[in-house]
């Protein structure tokens, strides 16, 4: 449990506490930019603290962080982000139901260090046209450029979906 000090006269004069605060500023209005919050003593050491939070039966959050679903916040790679470190990512769904279901299944099977989109050709085509193709999509997994001679021509690429 926190402990309490007594704040100097020089600090109580800027700094109040909540049950001090709201009722003195109950009839303003006040945005994040004219608040600023101040920690005060605490015995309470940064080893100790606990965050992991239960969302209910089976799902625990490592740290209390669950992104927001909106469309320009959390799509598939945020939410595996978000997993990796602990936390939740909540996928919008302003996008039709097949792209839904896509973004889910690509967090659902993320398997950490795999590409998850890899560009497939098959083995009659060239390294050049595979490179082109993989150029054309503006894939992350784009076949790498010491990969690409003559003696793999024939052989298939590394990554064309």
């Amino acid at each position: 449990m926190a402990a309490h000090k007594e704040t100097d006269n020089f600090d109580s004069r800027f700094y109040k506490t909540a049950d001090a605060f709201f009722p003195a500023y109950s009839g303003i209005g006040l945005t994040f930019d004219d608040i600023t919050l101040a920690t005060l003593y605490s015995d309470i050491l940064p080893r100790e603290t606990q965050l992991d939070t239960d969302l209910g039966e089976g799902l625990r959050l490592h740290i209390p962080i669950i992104s927001s679903d909106m469309d320009t916040v959390t799509e598939s790679r945020m939410a595996i982000a978000m997993a990796l470190n602990g936390g939740l990512g909540l996928i919008h769904y302003n996008m039709p139901e097949r792209q839904q279901l896509s973004e889910v299944s690509r967090v659902k099977h993320h398997v950490h260090g795999l590409t998850q989109e890899p560009i497939k050709s098959l083995p009659t085509n060239s390294s050049a046209t595979c490179w082109n193709s993989s150029n054309k999509k503006d894939s992350p997994s784009a076949p790498s450029p010491s990969l690409m001679t003559k003696a793999n021509s024939s052989a298939s690429c590394p990554a064309m979906s």
